[in-house]
């Protein structure tokens, strides 16, 4: 009996795995930008994208080493997104959506920041966006059934990859109609960011915007950034959130990618 239950089990389970979407390897070492580092690309196809004929959403976000595979994480520690996102497909709290993981690379903080500070080099995000709108975005749609007005097409980061999600509304408009920036590095050089929102026209859809209670001038940043954003959106367009207790890692923004994808596309 106990024989029977357990191979009963493991064909449940090895179903429920094969039923599930995965973050496979799409392309190693892309580099179709030479003044770019190349950077490996995985992609998360939604459960049951194989036996149909839908279009989906796309979500494309930066860092993805840190996103499912612990063996490559910073520290280790994940976000859980591919185990996240099979359980809200599943449980229909969300659309099925195709996700985009796009790896840092050796010169992240470089690419991740629209300009030069006094701290530090920067500057690079024009041309790290060129290469997600001009080459990478183009190739997705290509290879896959993707539904490809900006409504349907988001980005998404943490830190410094908040940061430049953020650059993109203003750099790249008509894109990606849905941002979402955790923990955004607004402090960089000097706030730039929030004079670049303040002088823009923003075409979006959503935006997410959080942090968490400890992390400093992030916090007061966020609130600066919420007001800009008013000006322009609806209070059901935008979605501020500072968590009690939280700090600036992966182990907390894991915590809240559940809400920020609830937020982004849910099931209707």
């Amino acid at each position: 009996m106990i024989r029977i239950l357990l191979l009963i089990f493991t064909l449940f389970f090895s179903c429920d795995l094969l039923a599930s979407g995965q973050f496979e390897l799409w392309t190693k070492a892309y580099n179709p930008n030479a003044n770019l580092e190349p950077r490996d690309i995985y992609v998360y196809l939604p459960p049951k994208y194989q036996e149909s004929n839908k279009s989906y959403p796309v979500i494309y976000m930066h860092d993805g080493q840190n996103l499912f595979d612990p063996t490559r994480a910073f520290l280790g520690q994940t976000w859980k997104a591919q185990s996240t996102l099979n359980y809200l497909i599943k449980n229909n709290f969300i659309e099925p959506v195709i996700v985009v993981a796009i790896d840092n690379s050796k010169d992240r903080l470089w690419e991740y920041t629209p300009s030069q500070s006094d701290r530090r080099d920067g500057g690079g995000a024009d041309q790290y966006l060129n290469l997600i709108v001009n080459q990478l975005v183009p190739a997705i749609d290509a290879e896959f059934r993707t539904l490809k007005d900006s409504k349907n097409r988001a980005m998404l980061g943490s830190s410094l990859g908040g940061l430049v999600s953020i650059y993109s509304a203003i750099e790249t408009p008509n894109v990606f109609g849905k941002i979402a920036a955790l923990s955004p590095s607004l402090w960089w050089d000097n706030k730039i960011i929030l004079k670049l929102l303040q002088e823009s026209q923003l075409s979006l859809d959503k935006v997410w915007l959080d942090c968490g209670s400890k992390e400093g001038e992030i916090v007061e940043s966020v609130n600066s950034a919420e007001d800009i954003f008013l000006e322009q959106l609806n209070q059901n367009q935008l979605k501020v959130i500072i968590q009690e207790g939280a700090e600036h890692s992966e182990k907390f923004w894991a915590a809240r990618l559940p809400y920020v994808l609830y937020f982004l596309f849910p099931k209707n």
